[in-house]
């Protein structure tokens, strides 16, 4: 799912409010994703999912 991350962050540019928000990655979580749920790719966002679950493992440790 990495290289679906980094396709994530290239189209972070199609969401002009998203750094203006000051949502980040690390701490967008369900609500962020629910906001863009109509534009993004199910593929993107299950790959998303993944990530901030794996950022979440990695914090806990």
């Amino acid at each position: 799912y990495q290289e679906k991350y980094q396709e994530l962050l290239e189209r972070e540019d199609f969401f002009p409010d998203y750094e203006e928000n000051g949502t980040d990655l690390s701490g967008a979580g369900d609500p962020y994703l629910d906001d863009i749920d109509d534009e993004m790719d199910p593929e993107i966002e299950e790959a998303y999912e993944k990530f901030c679950l794996e950022s979440e493992r990695k914090r806990k440790q």
